[in-house]
């Protein structure tokens, strides 16, 4: 992880709020996150939204604390690399 995760990284993350880490997740992990979003497309809490522009073909879908999303999203969280980038 700290050759993922560098000194300019941080400091970029810290300056900017967000940093491309190419090549961090692999397939596997990429399949995880697909699967855990595509359950909560299916299980929106009732707090969820989706919110599409007019002229825009862009989508945005928000569910902040489903209740019942840790169960979908547990294998990722645990099984991958994903929550060690993002304490790092």
């Amino acid at each position: 992880m700290s050759k993922l995760i560098s000194d300019s990284l941080r400091k970029e993350f810290r300056d900017n709020g967000v940093v491309f880490i190419g090549g961090a997740l692999d397939r596997a992990t990429m399949r995880m996150a697909e699967d855990a979003y595509n359950w909560s497309l299916a299980h929106p809490s009732p707090g969820a939204g989706n919110f599409t522009g007019k002229d825009s073909a862009a989508v945005f879908y928000q569910d902040l604390a489903n209740p019942n999303a840790l169960p979908a999203y547990r294998s990722m969280l645990e099984n991958s690399r994903a929550s060690d980038i993002m304490a790092s």
